[in-house]
């Protein structure tokens, strides 16, 4: 299955008794609230990112020293999206897939990014801080049970949300919801700079897709779709021109 924005943006399709906090791949999609371009544009078949889409990658990268167990794979932040594959790993043994062809660092902003390996004892260490930790440590906390939706509000009540940067277990809707919170966090922070437009009510929107990614050749479709994603823009049902 291949994420499809006219049946997946707006309702819950997550698998019933499914626990998905269980190892295994997971193919991701979320998307910007009413579908606005704000993480940069698409130029020749590449995704050039604005400030905003380089910390969505930022904090995309951050998820493994957030939840130990997890490792990223093939992901591209799009203008108004974010595909994602993700694999959450047992803690007690070593799950070992297949990297795509030609893996590289994360970050490309043209064939997509590729997280960096695993280092042999990362899961030993403990994760960097980054600096905004301390400078955001009075803001109240989010509500751990809401299941990857975004409640956020408009940068203009100046209200915030707890970074929650201590390691934790990981599973697919604590890991959206983090990264959606970090995300909104820093694009309230810019708006209040007038470096970005402010949002209505949320960045995001609340729900998200997942795919649970059952074999290899799932696993490769998916992939080479992610990295085809910015070259395929100008017939994406996301892109606002084919509204």
């Amino acid at each position: 299955m291949v994420y499809d924005p006219k049946k997946h943006n707006r309702r819950s399709i997550r698998l019933k008794g499914h626990d998905y906090a269980s190892p295994g791949l997971y193919f991701l999609t979320f998307c910007v609230q009413n579908r606005e371009c704000r993480f940069g544009e698409i130029k020749n078949g590449k995704m050039i990112f604005n400030t905003a889409g380089r910390f969505v990658d930022k904090w995309w990268k951050k998820i493994p020293e957030k939840f130990p167990n997890s490792r990223l794979d093939v992901y591209q932040v799009m203008p108004n999206h974010f595909h994602a594959i993700v694999e959450i790993t047992d803690p007690d043994k070593t799950v070992e897939v297949d990297p795509p062809v030609n893996r590289g660092k994360g970050g490309s902003q043209d064939r997509g990014g590729y997280a960096d390996p695993p280092q042999p004892d990362s899961s030993q260490s403990g994760p960097s801080q980054p600096d905004s930790a301390q400078s955001d440590s009075s803001q109240p906390a989010i509500n751990p049970e809401n299941e990857g939706a975004d409640p956020r509000i408009s940068p203009e009540r100046n209200e915030r949300l707890k970074p929650d940067f201590e390691p934790r277990q990981a599973s697919i809707p604590k890991i959206v919801q983090w990264l959606k919170t970090m995300t909104t966090n820093e694009y309230i922070k810019g708006v209040k700079k007038d470096q970005f437009p402010p949002f209505d009510r949320r960045l995001w929107q609340r729900n998200y897709y997942d795919h649970i990614i059952r074999d290899k050749g799932s696993l490769e479709r998916i992939r080479y779709y992610i990295i085809q994603n910015p070259s395929q823009w100008q017939e994406d049902q996301n892109n606002p021109g084919n509204v």
